[in-house]
């Protein structure tokens, strides 16, 4: 066993971990502006239908909105903690 050919190695593995871990966070947080998105579109498209007399549009938003509610609990995009 050499030590130091197995430390190297151990701080490519480290530095392979923590770059990918940063992508990982990124696509994350990029993904936050993303469901802020859809959120910010969701309530725009509720306004308008609220203006319909039909509650047709605003049961169909409703169902996405729990569609949608129910992926980012999933996925925990609120979680600030890995």
């Amino acid at each position: 066993m050499d030590p130091v050919r197995d430390s190297r190695f151990f701080f490519d593995l480290k530095h392979k971990f923590e770059s990918i871990l940063e992508e990982v966070e990124k696509k994350t947080f990029d993904q936050k502006d993303e469901i802020r998105e859809l959120e910010s579109i969701w309530e725009e498209m509720f306004g308008l239908a609220g203006k319909n007399d039909s509650p047709y549009f605003q049961i169909r938003l409703k169902t996405l909105k729990k569609q949608l509610d129910t992926f980012v609990k999933n996925k925990g995009y609120e979680k600030n903690e890995f």
